[in-house]
């Protein structure tokens, strides 16, 4: 599944509507239930409503129960979500995202990674081999147990950004 990555447009609708729950939760103890009103504007609508009437005191008092509940049950959600998104995993220098994707993949640096890593474990797995047959007395070409170690260090290098 592909997710498209949010525009500027979404990330200031997505901050605004941070700023919103962060009025509603400002209350110590976060915001309290209103009574006589639901606590689930999904219910409500289920049950019979057909559709959100913002001229409904009702369907208003049950969506601020609603939001009310949200934010008691995990404080600060919106804030971990939204500024979780907008501000570190699509913040370009963590590099987390391909920056030349319009969609929500990862940096290739991750797939690079996981064939130095899947390269690293075949060289080493091959080394190890080769100083398993040589310690019990087996015959090892020198030639082979000299690629093995030489391309198990080559790649630690690599992966240490410098060289062997």
């Amino acid at each position: 599944m592909k997710m498209a990555k949010p525009s500027e447009n979404d990330i200031a609708a997505a901050e605004e509507l941070m700023h919103v729950l962060q009025l509603i939760d400002a209350r110590f103890g976060g915001p309290w239930s209103e009574p006589d009103a639901g606590d689930s504007l999904s219910e409500l609508l289920a049950n019979g409503e057909e559709a959100f009437d913002s001229d409904s005191d009702l369907h208003l008092r049950t969506l601020y129960n609603n939001l009310a509940r949200l934010l008691r049950d995990a404080p600060n959600f919106h804030g971990r979500v939204i500024s979780g998104m907008c501000h570190v995993i699509m913040f370009e220098m963590n590099q987390i995202l391909d920056p030349d994707s319009d969609c929500i993949d990862l940096h290739p640096r991750f797939a690079k990674q996981a064939k130095s890593n899947t390269d690293l474990r075949s060289a080493l797995a091959e080394a190890t081999e080769c100083l398993k047959l040589a310690l019990t007395g087996g015959q090892v070409p020198a030639a082979r147990a000299g690629r093995a170690l030489v391309q198990a260090s080559e790649l630690l290098g690599t992966e240490q950004g410098g060289q062997p």
